[in-house]
């Protein structure tokens, strides 16, 4: 771990495990269908920690899910040509392996989401406080907050605040961030997706 957060490093440690189980995958002349066993249930695993925290961006994940699918379908003996012309999010949906990134992501808002209804801890006052800061407001003011992100652009701030590159995917997909209101429309302190 860094305390400049600079995660260099540990993505680096991730392309290596990537193309660790690629060599493990040819040296053993592993069947399609193993191979796909093992993307689930050796790589992936190994990968979703580092992804949490490390978050490589969007080129970075989709080079790693394109060597596993290239790996997959060699094994399956298919030409490197057909390979690069598969659409990501098909071969995944069809051999059942996650996309990396669309994995990251969901992930990502999992935590976010669950950091933003954390009321009774301290990670959860520091989420809604970074949460405010996007739109420059203080963490009183949260439910405005929620408001504003779902009008305001956040493409700027993705290097001066992590959440920010979450709830632009998010709108993107129009999952939406919206407060809960208690009986006689008074707000309650944790959020719903819709």
């Amino acid at each position: 771990m860094t305390l400049n957060l600079c995660w260099d490093a540990e993505i680096s440690r991730l392309t290596r495990k990537v193309h660790t189980w690629r060599s493990k995958v040819k040296r053993a002349h592993l069947d399609p269908a193993k191979a796909v066993t093992t993307v689930r249930e050796e790589l992936f695993p190994k990968l979703e920690l580092g992804i949490q925290f490390a978050r490589p961006d969007e080129k970075t994940c989709n080079s790693w899910t394109k060597t596993i699918i290239h790996t997959l379908l060699e094994s399956s003996g298919i030409s490197p040509a057909f390979a690069a012309s598969i659409k990501i999010s098909a071969f995944c949906s069809l051999a059942n392996i996650p996309d990396i990134w669309r994995r990251a992501q969901t992930i990502h808002m999992t935590e976010l989401f669950i950091a933003l209804n954390t009321e009774k801890c301290t990670s959860g006052a520091t989420t809604r406080a970074r949460f405010c800061a996007l739109v420059n407001l203080q963490s009183n003011d949260f439910h405005t907050a929620v408001k504003i992100v779902q009008q305001k652009s956040l493409r700027k701030q993705y290097k001066a605040n992590r959440m920010a590159q979450t709830i632009e995917y998010m709108k993107a997909r129009k999952i939406l961030l919206v407060s809960n209101k208690a009986g006689g429309g008074q707000p309650v302190q944790n959020l719903a997706m819709k």
